[in-house]
């Protein structure tokens, strides 16, 4: 059984780095006589022709396979296994995501009659395109809404620039994962506290005023497109609460609800939305009141 198990990693792993696209750059040049040449270059993927960012020419590009076995190694110095890595594209090939799930968390339901299961995941983010910074950190996956949050406590993630020195301490720091991963106690601590603080209207009322900037406090002076906003958050946080009860914690997973399966426009992809657009700072902002709430 060992055996089989290592074949598959090694198969999975082999599997995913041979699927890693390859970044090129090519000179910006203007063919026009006369004008001053534009300082930077375009980037591309080796076998393909859209253009997926524009970046100074002293800026090289940190290549998914060089990412890949970074973070490998790191993850098989603590032991954890590797048969379920995954590589996902977003935003049309500008930015990239590894992740790798590290432990499932069970917390009771409200009404006792299924597993309230979340799968916190390792992720590493980036970008070719220098809009983001490369980011290691832990998401969460809770299976019963499926709705995912990348956690934004400044303990939960590493931010790294898109400098040269920034590209090699993103590497460095992939070998110190173990703290990321150790951060899962007081991840799992923050929900179940979550969960244990009741809600009553006026504190609902208060986290929506820090999450969306308004309240149905003032829900008759507000705009109808605000109006239509507030409606469909409170339509999520109602369905999460007959899952938690009137929590915390069901609140946080009231507006991850909202933020994946409803803000998205039909021309946006949920996941790209939640981890790169509005809908991650939507996020980050639930998240923060929660904790602040908690005092977590």
């Amino acid at each position: 059984m060992l055996l089989e198990n290592l074949n598959a990693e090694f198969n999975k792993l082999n599997e995913v780095r041979n699927s890693l696209p390859t970044y090129v750059s090519h000179p910006n040049t203007i063919n026009v006589p006369g004008l001053e040449q534009p300082k930077s270059k375009c980037i591309y993927k080796a076998n393909g022709s859209k253009l997926l960012g524009e970046v100074g020419n002293g800026y090289d590009i940190l290549q998914p396979t060089k990412i890949f076995d970074a973070y490998v190694s790191a993850l098989t110095e603590i032991g954890l296994n590797l048969d379920e890595i995954d590589f996902k594209e977003h935003c049309e090939g500008s930015k990239f995501s590894f992740s790798v799930p590290i432990k499932k968390h069970t917390m009771k339901s409200n009404s006792g009659k299924f597993s309230d299961d979340s799968i916190f995941y390792l992720k590493y983010i980036g970008s070719v395109d220098r809009t983001i910074a490369n980011t290691i950190g832990l998401a969460s996956y809770r299976e019963v809404c499926a709705n995912m949050l990348l956690f934004s406590d400044k303990k939960a993630r590493v931010k790294f620039k898109h400098t040269a020195n920034g590209n090699i301490n993103t590497i460095a720091w992939l070998k110190h994962i173990a703290r990321l991963v150790q951060e899962l106690d007081n991840v799992e601590q923050f929900y179940s506290v979550a969960q244990a603080k009741e809600l009553d209207s006026a504190t609902k009322d208060e986290l929506l005023k820090s999450v969306l900037g308004y309240s149905f406090k003032e829900y008759k002076e507000l705009s109808t497109r605000k109006k239509n906003i507030l409606d469909k958050v409170q339509t999520s946080i109602e369905l999460e609460f007959s899952r938690t009860g009137t929590t915390a914690y069901g609140f946080l997973n009231g507006i991850t609800h909202y933020t994946n399966h409803i803000a998205p426009s039909q021309k946006q992809n949920n996941t790209d939305y939640i981890m790169f657009a509005t809908g991650e700072k939507t996020n980050a902002k639930a998240e923060k009141a929660v904790r602040e709430l908690v005092t977590i």
